[in-house]
């Protein structure tokens, strides 16, 4: 059965196998979270809602980043003991094979793309040299 708990700012709805081949969509607010929760497979995909735009990780301090409350949550639900600390080692005991960026196509959820791609590049550059970050389209209608 699915975890579901409510942290600060964010909702995960987790899957319930953590093996390869798991993947975490990341999304926009919890009408998304709703949306993708009913048409995901809860075996091996989860789902963590993002609430408003993350802050520019690229400009911000590692102190400022590692306090922000978007960059814990996800880097709680990868299983990291720090939203700034990724390595090569830590990449193999991640709890997702796969990080999936979803959201709208519209300006708000582009913004919100462009910020997280920022952030992973600065401070998790290992998902993307791996292949593990993927960024997805929602058809606009």
């Amino acid at each position: 059965m699915a975890t579901r708990y409510a942290p600060s700012r964010a909702r995960f709805v987790d899957c319930q196998d953590h093996s390869a081949g798991t993947e975490l969509l990341l999304v926009e607010g919890d009408s998304a979270l709703a949306s993708v929760s009913a048409v995901r497979d809860a075996r091996t995909q989860a789902v963590l809602a993002l609430q408003g735009k993350p802050l520019n990780a690229w400009q911000a301090s590692e102190p400022r980043v590692a306090a922000h409350a978007q960059y814990r949550l996800l880097a709680e639900a990868l299983g990291l003991p720090s939203p700034t600390s990724l390595d090569a080692i830590q990449l193999e005991h991640l709890r997702f094979a796969r990080v999936a960026l979803l959201f709208d196509p519209d300006a708000d959820g582009i913004h919100i793309g462009a910020l997280m791609v920022l952030y992973v590049q600065r401070w998790l550059p290992a998902l993307i040299e791996s292949g593990r970050l993927l960024m997805l389209r929602a058809p606009m209608f």
